[in-house]
């Protein structure tokens, strides 16, 4: 048998709701597991339609468009490399539809190449994702090592992981929690030389249309998992609550790389939960401090692990924007989403951190089974008086294999069941249905809201302007910044 060595790894085409603005980031997962296959000898290659292709916009229905590299020119980079195996990534959930017409793609060309899917898609629907032909396989949890662990599968050393599912033993599929990598600091630094790596420096993260504060600009990942157990969260529902970080010696070579090789001046950590430990957080920010760095963090920060202290160290060491992902300023929704957060600590943190300089920016979702209209529009005027540079609000979607989608089915107010099964379920409204709402309802009250925040006068304009693109000096305003203002105008 001659010996796969040759491994394409795809990350999806972005299909989203026409009312999101397209995200675009180094695909760092890819890049890992490119890592660990590189450090064993195969040789590997890693195409992400979006890198070269942001602008080509094609409309898929009438509520999805999607972003990335036609299929003629997928064709052709898989001709061109001409793979042994194909790993075709999914971010989200939604990203099933492009995985499938991948994994078509790469049995159009050869019948005989095996394809494996993982991530969020194949984790909360196997079933749907192994129906499909073209997918041989599927991962559930991480990638890393599960990858390799395949590759020499195929070449007939050892078992086929236990994480790994095909269509003939997808009766044994497991759902549940798979453990995360022990020893962070043994996985090699993410291949970034196979990234077109300046098609990222200035990236757009979807659903929060950020520039950098200062370019280049590069993500990182300091640690995985996360051991909280909010009701909502489809990544506790994969992972558990299972979390690891590495040293901050080890993200201290990362980020020297990163300045010599790149020339990085801002980092964007992209953990689900990066300042959770006090200590870690003390230690990041001593070591942040050596580099003349400004950062930012994608998750936002778990309230109960801030302190005064905490957030001096945070400005001090680089970080100018702080997200407080509190989701809800009602009591009663937080204990049903299992946060326990005590809102009256909370507002004296964010009054502090306004008052060292940083912008705050509130996340809320409005929509849980248990709410009412009032009751929102009520815990509205806790959230306006916060005063957050911005404040984003999303609708509660109960995503397959959360706690959340288990209540709402039980409780028969998941509307349109089948839907999960079309991916209608993710184009941002909502498939939520009480006595008190609908999809409607929240679609309107969100709407409402998000003007009422952030564009109800021209002080709030210009807060979210500074906060949206931190360059903007008065006069240089970015074409993403205008669009995102006239579409506050348009939902009045």
């Amino acid at each position: 048998m001659k010996r796969k060595e040759k491994v394409l790894l795809l990350t999806c085409p972005s299909q989203i709701p026409k009312t999101y603005i397209p995200r675009k980031f180094a695909p760092l997962g890819m890049a890992y597991v490119a890592s660990v296959l590189l450090k064993n000898g195969y040789e590997v290659s890693i195409y992400d339609p979006l890198a070269k292709h942001f602008d080509t916009i094609k409309e898929v229905d009438e509520t999805f468009f999607r972003v990335g590299a036609n299929e003629d020119v997928i064709a052709d980079v898989i001709a061109k490399f001409n793979p042994d195996i194909v790993g075709i990534s999914t971010i989200f959930t939604g990203d099933g539809p492009q995985a499938h017409h991948l994994a078509r793609l790469v049995k159009s060309f050869s019948s005989e190449i095996p394809t494996i899917v993982g991530g969020y898609y194949p984790f909360t629907m196997p079933e749907r994702a192994l129906r499909d032909d073209n997918i041989d396989y599927i991962v559930m949890g991480e990638g890393d090592h599960a990858m390799l662990q395949f590759v020499e599968f195929l070449n007939g050393k050892g078992d086929l992981p236990d994480q790994i599912f095909t269509a003939k033993n997808r009766s044994k599929i497991v759902k549940g929690a798979f453990p995360l990598v022990k020893d962070l600091d043994n996985i090699p630094m993410p291949a970034r030389h196979l990234l077109h790596m300046d098609e990222y420096f200035d990236f757009l993260q979807n659903g929060e249309p950020y520039r950098p504060f200062r370019n280049p600009c590069a993500t990182v990942l300091a640690s995985r998992g996360c051991p909280l157990f909010c009701t909502f969260c489809s990544r506790t529902a994969e992972l558990g609550n299972n979390y690891e970080q590495r040293t901050v010696e080890n993200l201290r070579l990362e980020i020297e790389h990163l300045i010599s090789e790149y020339g990085v001046k801002e980092i964007y950590f992209i953990d689900d939960n990066l300042i959770l430990k006090p200590r870690f957080t003390l230690a990041l920010t001593d070591m942040l401090s050596d580099y003349d760095l400004t950062w930012y963090m994608m998750s936002g920060t778990w309230v109960s692990s801030l302190s005064n202290e905490i957030i001096d160290r945070l400005r001090e060491s680089g970080l100018y924007r702080l997200r407080f992902n509190l989701e809800s300023a009602i009591p009663a929704t937080l204990k049903s989403m299992r946060k326990p957060i005590k809102l009256d600590k909370v507002k004296k943190l964010i009054e502090h951190a306004q008052s060292v300089g940083l912008k705050t920016q509130g996340q809320f979702m409005i929509g849980y089974p248990n709410e009412t209209i009032d009751e929102i529009n009520e815990s509205a005027k806790w959230i306006q008086d916060c005063d957050f540079d911005y404040t984003t609000f999303g609708i509660a979607t109960p995503y397959p294999g959360t706690t959340l989608y288990k209540e709402v089915k039980e409780l028969g107010y998941l509307l349109n069941d089948e839907d999960v099964d079309h991916f209608k379920m993710y184009n941002g409204s909502g498939r939520i249905k009480t006595p008190h709402f609908g999809p409607d309802d929240m679609n309107e009250l969100r709407k409402k809201l998000w003007k009422q925040m952030n564009f109800s006068s021209p002080e709030k304009i210009n807060s979210a302007r500074s906060l949206l693109d931190p360059n903007y000096n008065g006069s240089n305003e970015s074409e993403l910044t205008k669009k995102i203002l006239n579409f506050s105008e348009d939902i009045s």
